[in-house]
């Protein structure tokens, strides 16, 4: 079972743990049983890896957003097509269809619906070999799923809600207040009596709310962690709901932050194959912030403020709620297993005091694994059949 390389193509090792080939003085069982097939053919199947962009990237080679051409590892959506080419004759080509193809166009046409990677072009991705397993794992935009929690509570949810208070303190009018600091005063005493109507556990408040929970220097951003954002935008829209402002921007950012939260509530409340009426409600409202945040992101611009920032990750919105189709974005979060293994890189560096934070002994590591794959069990036993 430690070749997992053999394992995928359904047959025995060739070679130990060490990549030592077996030898018929030493291994004769296993050198006699090498290739043959395991349990008649059975063999495994990689159907789920789930990752933030930056382990898909450097793990795999797959792309990212540091790339001009093609950032996007499921479309073919680029930043290089020219929006607006002149001939020598003066006269304006390709005006609008190359708009389409650019990562924040969320349009019904756009590359992000319409421009999929198929199965054969990721065949042909130079996909890097990985450390472990040097096969490819079958990955492909089915199986390789984005993380809710890093693209939305701790990606465009920070930029949304940091731009939507700044927002509201900076402009004259949309609270009481003469000065921001009032302004401010004012927005931590409603965020807290939404707090307290919403039933927050007090783990999961803002502890002390200031402009310095978010960063505006310049696009301001929530400087939280993944469930402080998710109940902050559950807040948010209490408030934006009770102020009711007028105006073009007030509505867009109420239908920002309101679907967000729908989303975070489509997916609370679903196991992890997702019924289809929640699966195109959770698509509607994935659709409505993105179009939502880039208008505001638009208008912002024309009035020259650094509010309601774009990034990949808004883009990967989409995708998300395509894959939704097939597993609820809620169960291929990484941020529980991330916080796991920091514990137990903390737990073996203070039983190895001395040896180095890269040293243990080995029974230290055989239970390491075990309590892996004791909590993977426990956390799929209940949702995965030999069927699946």
């Amino acid at each position: 079972m430690w070749d997992l390389e053999t394992c995928f193509r359904g047959t025995r090792a060739y070679a130990d743990h060490n990549k030592t080939p077996f030898s018929h003085e030493h291994h004769r069982s296993r050198f006699l049983a090498q290739g043959r097939e395991i349990a008649g053919g059975l063999f495994f199947a990689a159907i789920m890896t789930t990752a933030d962009l930056k382990q898909n990237s450097d793990v795999w080679g797959l792309e990212n957003c540091n790339k001009k051409i093609n950032p996007c590892q499921c479309c073919k959506a680029t930043f290089k097509i020219r929006t607006g080419r002149i001939r020598r004759d003066g006269t304006l080509v390709e005006k609008d269809a190359p708009t389409k193809m650019q990562p924040y166009y969320f349009g019904p046409d756009g590359a992000v619906f319409n421009q999929l990677r198929t199965l054969e072009e990721w065949e042909a991705l130079e996909i890097k070999p990985h450390k472990i397993w040097a096969e490819r794992l079958g990955l492909n935009r089915f199986s390789v799923k984005h993380d809710f929690p890093h693209a939305v509570s701790l990606g465009a949810g920070q930029h949304l809600g940091g731009s939507v208070f700044e927002s509201l303190v900076k402009n004259p009018g949309q609270l009481p207040g003469g000065t921001i600091d009032e302004r401010v005063m004012g927005l931590g005493l409603r965020i807290r009596n939404a707090y307290a109507y919403l039933k927050t556990p007090s783990s999961e408040r803002v502890p002390y709310f200031s402009r310095k929970l978010w960063d505006a220097r310049q696009y301001p951003e929530l400087n939280t962690k993944a469930a402080i954002t998710k109940h902050l935008l559950f807040a948010t829209d209490h408030v934006l709901t009770a102020l009711d402002l007028p105006g073009e921007d007030a509505k867009l950012m109420r239908v920002a932050v309101r679907s967000s939260v729908q989303m975070y509530k489509v997916i609370d409340s679903q196991p992890m194959r997702m019924a289809p009426r929640e699966i195109e409600m959770f698509k509607a409202s994935t659709l409505k912030v993105c179009q939502a945040t880039v208008s505001l992101s638009q208008r912002a611009q024309e009035n020259g403020d650094f509010l309601f920032l774009v990034t990949m990750k808004l883009h990967y919105y989409i995708h998300i709620a395509q894959q939704a189709e097939y597993i609820n974005p809620k169960y291929s979060a990484v941020l529980g297993d991330e916080d796991y293994v920091g514990r137990i890189s903390k737990l073996v560096f203070a039983c190895s005091k001395g040896r180095g934070p890269t040293r243990c002994a080995g029974e230290v590591m055989s239970t390491y694994l075990r309590l892996m794959m004791g909590r993977l069990y426990s956390k799929f036993k209940s949702k995965w059949s030999v069927g699946t």
